[in-house]
This record gives C-alpha cells, structure tokens and sequence, in this order.
C-alpha cells in the first residue's frame, strides 16, 4: 500500500498525503436516544490496515479501546455501542492514522411503547372486530383491515406506518 501511495504522489504531487490516506466515519457527530444504540463505520482511503480500533470516552470517563470487526464484503470496519447514556466522543485508529473526533449527543427521542391493532375481518367471515393491546406484527386473511394505534413516548407531530415493499403510509393524531 505504501508503495502504491508513493506512486500516486510521484505521478500527482500537488496532493499531499494528508489528502490521499484519512478515515471517513458514520455517523461522524450524531443525536442518538437515551438508552439507544449506535453503529460505527470506518473506512480507510489511500492505505489498508488489518484492525482497526474505535477509541470511545463516555461523559467523563476514561479513554477505552474498542476493536472493530471488518466487514467482509463492503472493507470497513464496524464496531456497535449498546445503551448510551452519556454523551459520547470517539475517534477511529487505524493503520498509524487516526480520524477526526466526533460526539454523539444523548436526546430524548420518542418511540412505540404500545402498539394496538384493531382487525375488522371480511364480511364473509362472520367474525367480530378484534382487539389486540400489545400487538406488533400484522397477521390477518386477505380483505382484512387493520386499525394500528400507536402510543408513544413522548408528544410527536406525527408518524408513518412502515411496511416492506410499500412506500410509508402517514398515520393522523389522535
């Protein structure tokens, strides 16, 4: 790899190194909900290294050193933070080259803590309307329709519903 950086700077001089080997970093600086999780992606440019190591410092603590897996099929590395609570500053190490140094910052973000589903079967049926309080996953015959309420956490100024292969369909307040 050094060799071929050196190649490139002796066919391209007016770039310097500096702007030929760096790590990008998803997120970089992020929000992430109390309690949440976050993954970490790095990626190396103008060199290659076998590991490479989140440095992590949450609220005031100490410095800790994390290592990161390698993804086989994109290259990066990936590493994932469980249950933040306090703010969080990291930097990627890789290689003798090191990152910029990002934050992730703790917000109160809402979420589901209940989802209730009301099915209302075909009339060929015969059935009644159905109540589930703690739903999650629709499951129902064909010409079904379903009632989805969502109780979060917090007041929002509105939601969607997500359902795969279908563009988001918008839910009302209420």
């Amino acid at each position: 790899e050094f060799l071929r950086t050196g190649a490139r700077l002796l066919v391209a001089p007016r770039l310097s190194a500096a702007q030929q080997i760096f790590i990008a970093v998803q997120p970089g600086d992020a929000q992430v909900s109390r309690n949440g999780d976050q993954a970490i992606t790095a990626r190396l440019h103008g060199f290659g290294a076998d590991r490479a190591t989140l440095v992590v410092r949450r609220g005031a603590g100490q410095w800790e050193r994390i290592p990161m897996t390698e993804s086989s099929d994109s290259g990066a590395f990936q590493v994932r933070l469980f249950a933040l609570r306090d703010p969080t500053t990291y930097y990627v190490e890789a290689g003798g080259t090191r990152s910029p140094t990002y934050k992730l910052d703790i917000v109160a973000l809402p979420y589901v803590k209940q989802l209730m589903l009301e099915y209302h079967y075909p009339t060929y049926m015969g059935l009644p309307p159905k109540i589930v309080q703690n739903g999650g996953d629709i499951a129902a015959p064909e010409g079904t329709s379903v009632i989805v309420r969502a109780t979060t956490t917090m007041p929002v100024q509105g939601g969607q519903l997500a359902v795969t292969g279908v563009s988001p369909i918008p839910m009302t307040l209420g």
